[in-house]
Formats: structure tokens, sequence, C-alpha cells
């Protein structure tokens, strides 16, 4: 009996050392994540009384609000109520991390200036849409403190910001990302951007990455290593005053379509292209379409044996002379109406154009 008891004794201690184990290493857990209200943004933002900040797609309600060095709150609506002064400052902090940030602050138009040099997204895998058209937000400050290793998904980052005419992305680590769709489209009044830190070697999707950036002047993306991009459709459409592209270094492998890509760049002049190695393209339509002031294109090493829809490839270009263009291939294509539709500077042949 008393062997029995003792045996009993030890299971119990055994069972409560288990037990406090598994909380201890919780609690661990738990105090890892906790940051003590360090992980913070402030936010200047225009107009008075409510300040609607919390988008429906907004992660988790702040654990703590001051607005214009006072205390805040959210009621019902997901509003913050603010003071009555035409600009306002608004710190949200948490006391945690976040493992995705889409749609933050996705459609919030009274947003003047974003500071997430203390928000901490360490553990964030996904920022999709996280500042997307807010069409009066200025400026955007990152910080050393912006670790974005971890994000996946950059899509539609900045669409929309109509109002942002400059961005520092030197912070930004793009190691893990792979979706970089929409993501500076409709940035209106971007005039030059410096990606050239940007670590694009597991980047598939990128349609429409710069699309409507009307301001965008020059853009270097001779860093950029494409060697898995797939997906380009509408890459630069209506750039209207860009100018300069340098894609020397443009890895064109695996992309199967170019898809409306420089379409309504009616600034560019001239474009050297030479570097495509284009073995599964099997698209171009509209790849030119509406570059007016195009007057040279270099496309030598364009591989077409696969391309089946070339329509409106080249429609509009109305002062080009001359397209190298020796390797275009067409007994697969279908579709070619109208291709060199209004180049009436143009003379083509079999192998080329000039």
């Amino acid at each position: 009996m008393i062997i029995k008891l003792n045996l009993m004794k030890i299971l119990v201690l055994i069972l409560f050392n288990l037990i406090v184990s598994v909380f201890s290493q919780i609690k661990e857990s738990y105090n890892y994540r906790k940051l003590n209200l360090q992980n913070e943004i402030k936010i200047k933002t225009i107009g008075k009384d409510k300040q609607n900040l919390l988008y429906f797609g907004f992660p988790e309600k702040p654990s703590e609000i001051i607005i214009n060095e006072h205390p805040g709150y959210i009621d019902e609506n997901n509003t913050i109520i603010s003071s009555l002064d035409d600009e306002n400052i608004i710190i949200m902090k948490w006391d945690h991390r976040f493992s995705d940030c889409n749609s933050m602050f996705k459609n919030l138009t009274n947003i003047i200036e974003i500071d997430m040099s203390n928000f901490d997204i360490s553990e964030v895998i996904s920022m999709n849409h996280i500042f997307s058209s807010c069409t009066n937000l200025k400026k955007v400050i990152i910080g050393d403190n912006f670790n974005s290793s971890q994000v996946e998904d950059m899509s539609y980052a900045f669409n929309g910001c109509e109002s942002l005419v400059s961005l520092d992305l030197s912070h930004f680590d793009t190691s893990s990302s792979t979706n970089f769709a929409y993501m500076f489209s409709n940035c209106t009044l971007l005039t030059s951007l410096d990606l050239s830190n940007f670590n694009t070697s597991s980047v598939t999707f990128a349609n429409s990455m710069f699309s409507d950036c009307h301001s965008l002047k020059s853009i270097d993306l001779s860093s950029f290593n494409t060697t898995n991009f797939v997906y380009i459709i509408s890459f630069f459409i209506n750039c209207y005053s860009l100018k300069s592209v340098d894609l020397s270094n443009f890895d064109a492998s695996k992309i199967f379509t170019f898809q409306l890509m420089f379409a309504n760049c009616i600034s560019l002049t001239s474009l050297d292209l030479s570097n495509f190695n284009t073995p599964n393209l099997r698209v171009t339509y509209g790849m030119f379409y509406g570059c007016t002031q195009l007057q040279y294109i270099n496309i030598t090493n364009f591989n077409t044996s696969l391309v089946t829809i070339s329509s409106f490839m080249f429609e509009n270009c109305f002062k080009l002379i001359s397209i190298d263009m020796p390797n275009f291939i067409g007994t697969n294509n279908s579709y070619m109406e109208e291709m060199f539709k209004n180049c009436t500077n143009l003379q083509c042949n079999k192998k080329s154009c000039h």
C-alpha cells in the first residue's frame, strides 16, 4: 500500500512538472511576441471629427491610441474619434507582432503620411493592398527596423497612391517575395523609383507592376533577377512620360506573354531588347501599341516559334522607322491582324522591317 502511494506521488509530481513545463513554454512564446506597446505606427491625417482609420480588412484593433498627444478610442464602427483639428497626428500601438498586413490602410483617403519605422513586420507573410488607394498619401517612412524578409505577397502594395512623388524603399527586403503584381500601378505622380536593392529571384507575378505611372520618366531594372518571371502583362502600360528603361539584364526565358507590355508609352523613342531570349513566348498582342514616338526597336533575339497571337503589336507606332527582328517567325501565328497598322513610315519584308 505504501509503495502504491509513493508511486502515485511520483506520477503526480511528474504530471505537475510536465504541466509547469508546458505553461512555461507557452509563457515564453507569449513573452517573445509581447512588445510592451513598442509596435507602433504614426499617422498624419487631414479632416476634422471622426477619422475612419480601420478599413474592414484591418488585421487587428490597436491596444492603445493617442491622438494629438491625448488618449483616443475606437467606436463600434471602427472609427477613431479625433479632435477638431484640420491635421491630426495619430499613434496606434500593439503589444504583439502581426502575421499579415493585408489591406491595412486600403482606401483611407484622409491619410497624408505614414511612419512605420517602429512597426515590426518580421513575421508578416503578406502585405498586399497595404497602402492601396490611399489617394492623398504623400509620404511613407519605412526605417531601418522594417524587416520584410518573410513577406511573400507585395501585390497592389502602393496601387492608387496618386499623391506619392517619391518613395524610399532602400530598406525593403524582397528576398521571399513571389508576387509584385500592380505593386506601383496608378502611382500617377511618381517620377522615378530606385529598386536597385530589390531581390526579385523568387518573383513570378509582375503583371501591371508599373501600369499607369503617368509621370515615371525613367526606370533602371538592370539589377532585377527575372529568371522566374512568367506573368508581366501590361508591365509599363500607360507610362506616358517614360523615356528611358534599362532592361539590359532582363531574363525573359520563362515569360510566355508580353501582352500590352509597353502600350501607350508615348514618350519612348527607342528600345533595345536585343538581350531578350524568348523560347516560351506565346503572345505579343499589343506589345508596343500606341508608342507614337517610337522610332527604333531592336528585338533581334526574339524567338517567336511558339507565338500564336501578335495582333496590334506595333499598331499606331506612327514614327517607327526601323525594327530589327530577323528571327521573327509567324508560321504558328493565327492572329497577326493589323500587326503594323498605322506604321506609315515603316517598310517590311519577311525577315525584318527597316
